[in-house]
């Protein structure tokens, strides 16, 4: 039977306004990576375009794209779940540089082996 290992808020950091950031990484190989919950906060105090893609080596697949307003807040929650193999990745960037404040982030997954 496979082995489930959950790994609430593993990872967490801020977007930094220049280059794209790894959320959540690749999982070794053998193991699939269950990404639960994401959520990403403008803290600053003007609207910031979020770019969120899944990473593939040099390819990306855009999976979300929107203008956050400041205090807004982008969620992908345990009703969304990305499976993830040992080539995939969850990165991001925004599209300028913010005010004061780059948007924080916070993830949750959940590893899976294959039988």
């Amino acid at each position: 039977m496979p082995t489930v290992t959950l790994t609430p808020a593993p990872t967490d950091g801020v977007l930094n306004g220049t280059t794209e950031v790894t959320l959540v990484p690749s999982p070794s190989a053998g193991i699939y990576r269950l990404v639960r919950w994401l959520s990403i906060h403008n803290a600053d105090d003007k609207d910031v375009d979020l770019y969120v893609y899944v990473a593939n080596g040099a390819n990306r697949r855009l999976i979300f794209h929107a203008l956050l307003n400041p205090g807004d807040t982008f969620h992908l929650d345990s009703n969304d779940v990305l499976p993830l193999d040992s080539t995939r990745s969850i990165t991001a960037k925004i599209g300028a540089a913010p005010n004061v404040t780059n948007p924080e982030w916070v993830t949750g997954w959940a590893d899976q082996s294959i039988a």
